[in-house]
């Protein structure tokens, strides 16, 4: 039996891993959370060789709290370094392996690079107007064997390794899909910020998502302005493709502050209500102010519901 569970997010320039305990009789607690700075920078051009020995010393040391403990472990990769997209197809192939080439094919189609610079995965979201509807996801080829090669040295054998995207709407899927009819969330953390559109059905169709610059308090407010603008944007394109696209209701996650502002400006400009959900959403967490500030902690803590 596990002791626990980790999350593990590796982000940009850090990595966050929060850890779960069993407390006995079903119960569980949370035991800490741990970050670690990377002295270089990750999914930027091509990984060098030396990469993959950086981030494992990085994630040794971040998950020393369970050493010689067994533990469930997902790792989170940023939804900036990534690519998400839901692909129609006329037919599809019967074999599995069929469709994975298809897709990886049609998605390098799409970001104008070649098959074999992706990993991908998908997944069948049925049919729509008589197509074939596939959400598939992607990852430079390189960065993730660079990501794999570290886990392995670091010692560390995840059960899910995944796009922030799928771990989010996994943590906070019953609450996003309470009210009837699709909808958008905007999800921000320290490095970086993502927008994402699912259907009346809850399947998750978009995500578009951009690294964050470090700024001061008053361009902070500019940025927040600017993602509300951005996020207007995608969810107008998104619904305008379809009449039944509607988007019924708006979410905004991360930092209990930062959310609440951004919040705020989508009530004032769109005139309706706007959720929020804090880091501790659905966790027992005594010090979820302190951890605001901590790059990669809201995905890691997504990372932590069990697929």
């Amino acid at each position: 039996m596990a002791h626990g569970w980790m999350g593990i997010a590796i982000g940009r320039y850090a990595v966050c891993v929060a850890g779960m305990e069993y407390a006995g009789r079903g119960r569980q607690r949370m035991a800490w959370v741990r970050h670690e700075t990377m002295p270089c920078e990750l999914f930027s051009g091509a990984p060098a060789p030396q990469v993959s020995e950086m981030l494992a010393a990085a994630l040794r040391s971040a998950v020393r709290p369970f050493e010689n403990k067994y533990a469930r472990i997902q790792i989170t990769l940023p939804d900036a370094a990534c690519h998400a997209l839901t692909l129609g197809f006329d037919e599809l192939p019967a074999r599995r392996q069929a469709v994975a080439a298809l897709v990886r094919w049609r998605m390098a189609r799409e970001l104008n690079c070649e098959p074999q610079t992706l990993t991908c995965a998908w997944q069948s979201l049925g049919e729509e107007s008589g197509r074939h509807l596939v959400f598939v996801t992607g990852v430079d080829h390189a960065w993730y064997a660079s990501v794999q090669t570290a886990l392995r040295l670091a010692g560390i054998v995840p059960e899910v390794i995944d796009l922030a995207a799928s771990h989010r709407f996994n943590r906070y899927h019953d609450t996003l899909l309470a009210e009837a009819g699709g909808g958008a969330l905007l999800a921000l953390d320290v490095e970086s910020y993502s927008i994402y559109l699912w259907d009346a059905l809850g399947r998750l169709r978009l995500v578009r998502a951009r690294w964050r610059d470090t700024q001061s308090a008053d361009d902070r407010k500019a940025e927040w302005l600017q993602l509300v603008r951005e996020t207007e944007y995608t969810v107008r394109a998104y619904a305008q493709q379809a009449s039944d696209r509607l988007v019924s209701r708006l979410w905004v996650s991360g930092d209990v502050a930062e959310a609440h502002g951004v919040a705020e400006i989508f009530e004032q400009r769109a005139g309706v209500s706007c959720g929020v959900l804090p880091l501790d959403h659905g966790l027992n967490l005594e010090n979820a102010g302190q951890m605001s500030a901590v790059p990669g902690v809201e995905p890691a803590l997504a990372a932590l519901i069990p697929r």
